[in-house]
């Protein structure tokens, strides 16, 4: 197991990297099921680390090993994919931690390409935040991520030792 995320119910989606699917139990910590599969087509897993949910309870998993984020109802079902593989905004490149934040942005941290990369509530991209290096605006490495009610936004900068805090706009 990897990331971990909490429905408004209290049902635990739980990623299971190795096994390329996520988990869910009930409050108690009895299974009820899973969903996703290895591979890389629609629905497909491959090594899913971070996972969120927003407020509409769709479940964000970062699909490491396809260079995406996958999109789920809280039943399994699929929805949709942000990102591919690549440099360029939008496309990621080993991809670790995903948040949403109260105002449904997706934030994802784009391990392999030190950054962070911020999507609107349709998944637009809309800003990619840091560049690689350890002055004050740059990651090594960033991988887990927390947006929190009051709209910040903490990223752990694994390769710098430290965590950055941002605002709802990024900076």
């Amino acid at each position: 197991p990897y990331g971990i995320t909490a429905g408004k119910d209290g049902k635990l989606f739980i990623t299971d990297s190795k096994n390329s699917r996520v988990q869910v139990f009930d409050k108690d910590g009895g299974f009820l099921y899973d969903f996703g599969r290895d591979g890389s087509k629609d629905g497909e897993l491959s090594y899913p680390l971070g996972i969120a949910m927003d407020n509409q309870e769709r479940v964000f998993v970062v699909d490491s090993g396809n260079d995406r984020v996958s999109i789920f109802t809280t039943d399994g079902i699929f929805l949709d994919t942000i990102g591919v593989k690549g440099e360029e905004k939008g496309q990621f490149r080993d991809p670790t931690g995903v948040a949403v934040s109260i105002d449904n942005r997706v934030w994802v941290t784009d391990t392999g390409n030190n950054r962070v990369q911020v999507f609107d509530p349709q998944w637009n991209h809309l800003s990619s935040i840091g560049s690689s290096g350890s002055g004050r605006d740059n990651f090594s490495g960033p991988t887990g991520i927390l947006a929190d009610p009051s709209g910040k936004v903490v990223v752990s900068d694994s390769g710098n030792n430290r965590v950055h805090i941002l605002n709802s706009n990024g900076s």
